[in-house]
């Protein structure tokens, strides 16, 4: 391709937002974190579904809003970022976990790494209502 010659008006977008294709029998609910599986469609963020053949185990992004396949829903529009998802009951975050990866227990809960597992994100923060977890992007 040749080199522009005039002006032209060239899309952007800010790099946050994605949206992903999902197949007509999932439904990822709002503020779920979600992965794509072997097909690259989206489907909840969950360690069974993270450890099949072919499936990227870590999340892509958290959804902006409900979306449903059976209710006739092709895509999902999810946003890269820091979110506060829930920690875990039985092996939570610890404040020694800051900076470092932690493993998903399912699309809103997150755990202290450990192995075997499937990596959830880098850890930003913990607070008293959840922990703080940069998802996608990375």
């Amino acid at each position: 391709m040749a080199a522009l010659t005039k002006d032209r008006a060239t899309p952007e977008r800010d790099g946050r937002r994605v949206i992903d294709p999902i197949g007509p029998t999932t439904v990822i609910h709002a503020g779920a974190m979600y992965m794509l599986n072997e097909d690259g469609d989206a489907v909840p963020a969950d360690p069974a579904v993270a450890s099949a053949p072919g499936v990227l185990g870590m999340p892509r992004a958290v959804a902006l809003r409900s979306a449903s396949g059976p209710d006739g829903d092709t895509h999902v529009e999810g946003a890269l970022g820091v979110f506060r998802v829930d920690n875990s009951a039985t092996f939570p975050v610890s404040r020694l976990g800051v900076h470092a990866l932690c493993n998903v227990v399912d699309d809103h809960t997150v755990r202290a790494l450990h192995d075997p597992g499937v990596l959830a994100a880098v850890v930003v923060d913990l607070d008293d209502t959840g922990v703080w977890v940069r998802v996608g992007g990375m």
